[in-house]
């Protein structure tokens, strides 16, 4: 039986551009330049400073095949903006897939207590009149994830744009599919099943969270009226940091932290 070596340690970078929305060169502090992965579909509005540091993940496991197939070993996950006098601001992880595995150790920690002791079952598909595959279905502590109706739906959003100082904000562009699973949500709360979702603020300089009614505004109406409906809509910051550890109870250094207020006005 073969054991995986554990997680490496993020690597340091120079991003000099993103291109073709899913790449990211960037430079090695070696010198180095490679391409590397970027997993988050959003225009990273903001995001993308020319000669900002930034950290990789190395996805390569000599003893899993699979990883030797994959076209780009490394994964984008932080980036650093420049702060006042051109010094560190604000790390924000930029990796959207992070925030599921962060929402899901978040909750079995009981840093949501809203969710404090329910079981997530992930990719949970929802076949109302409005279709959608929510993130996670809701199940009572004492029952077998997999078995059994759900008490509700639980949907992560990864929410890195910030337009105003010390607010984070959703979306960084028109998001059909998030206005989507808003009309789900509230499906499922017509249903009498409960209906969450999560803002994972995915920055470390975030003292507040609101919808970017400037940027899609058929969101931000949507969220209001999901709101009204009762769906239960959190917003939780995140603790960031390239150089923890590697390990799975923070996937790239990144940790579940409290509560934000949100902002709908």
């Amino acid at each position: 039986m073969s054991i995986s070596p554990p997680p490496r340690a993020l690597i340091a970078a120079t991003l000099q551009r993103r291109h073709k929305r899913f790449l990211a060169d960037v430079t090695l502090e070696g010198g180095e330049a490679l391409t590397a992965h970027c997993a988050n579909p959003g225009s990273m509005r903001g995001l993308l400073e020319e000669g900002a540091r930034v950290w990789l993940s190395d996805s390569y496991d000599p003893q899993d095949p699979k990883t030797h197939a994959r076209k780009l070993r490394y994964s984008l996950e932080h980036i650093e903006l420049r702060g006042a006098g051109g010094g560190p601001g604000a790390l924000v992880c930029v990796n959207t897939l992070r925030a599921n595995a962060v929402a899901r150790l978040g909750v079995a920690a009981g840093r949501v207590p809203a969710l404090r002791g329910l079981a997530l079952r992930p990719e949970a598909p929802w076949r109302g009149s409005e279709a959608a595959r929510f993130d996670f279905a809701l199940h009572a502590p004492a029952a077998a994830p997999a078995e059994g109706a759900p008490l509700g739906y639980l949907e992560v959003k990864s929410a890195s744009l910030s337009l105003s100082p010390g607010e984070a904000a959703f979306p960084d562009s028109v998001t059909a599919r998030g206005q989507r699973h808003l009309r789900a949500l509230m499906e499922v709360r017509r249903a009498g099943l409960r209906a969450v979702l999560l803002f994972v603020v995915t920055r470390d300089d975030a003292h507040a969270f609101r919808p970017a009614h400037e940027l899609d505004p058929a969101y931000a109406a949507l969220l209001s009226a999901a709101r009204a409906a009762g769906v239960e809509v959190y917003a939780h910051a995140c603790h960031i940091d390239p150089h923890a550890p590697p390990g799975p109870s923070a996937p790239a250094g990144v940790t579940l932290g409290a509560a934000l207020p949100i902002v709908y006005s």
